[in-house]
């Protein structure tokens, strides 16, 4: 639990400031990178090679598939400022990060991560940077790409026969 503290201390104070769009804009920035990174650097506290490689290969097909699409829709973004709009790379880094963290370590690094994922998706609308299609679609590309390349270590499965019924839940040891 300190370790998720230490995490959620650096993503807050990368993005304390966000009150207003053009803070939130550079909220967004910042969680942009720390989600990531934050995800990375959970593995190395829990020494798990096996989690970092997992995340870098999902990270990098995240990347590849948003900047393709990128490349390939030219969407205007709302504040005619490119047209690189779709999908959301914000969203798709954060989501990615956060389903990694979720699935890999389950809730207790998950719901904070989506949380940070959200508030990013939210900062990429307040600053007129996407509409709801690029952060949906972000979102999407972000969490299949962890969740299609990340093994479970905490895996929680209900089970149901003719005479009891229950919840198995299995963790794997670092």
């Amino acid at each position: 639990m300190k370790n998720l503290l230490t995490i959620l201390i650096l993503m807050i104070s990368l993005s304390a400031h966000a009150f207003n769009s053009d803070d939130a804009d550079k909220s967004g920035d910042a969680l942009r990178t720390a989600l990531p990174l934050a995800a990375l650097y959970t593995t190395i506290l829990h020494n798990d090679k096996e989690g970092a490689v997992q995340f870098s290969e999902s990270f990098l097909a995240n990347v590849a598939a948003t900047y393709a699409l990128k490349e390939t829709v030219k969407k205007d973004r709302p504040d005619d400022s490119g047209d690189d709009a779709f999908p959301s790379g914000h969203a798709s880094v954060t989501f990615q990060s956060a389903t990694f963290l979720q699935m890999r370590y389950g809730s207790a690094y998950g719901i904070p991560a989506y949380l940070a994922a959200g508030y990013t998706a939210w900062t990429r609308l307040a600053a007129d940077k996407h509409d709801e299609t690029d952060i949906i679609a972000g979102a999407i590309i972000g969490a299949a790409s962890a969740y299609f390349l990340t093994t479970p270590q905490v895996s929680v499965m209900p089970y149901i026969d003719k005479k009891s019924a229950g919840v198995s839940i299995s963790f794997k040891l670092p």
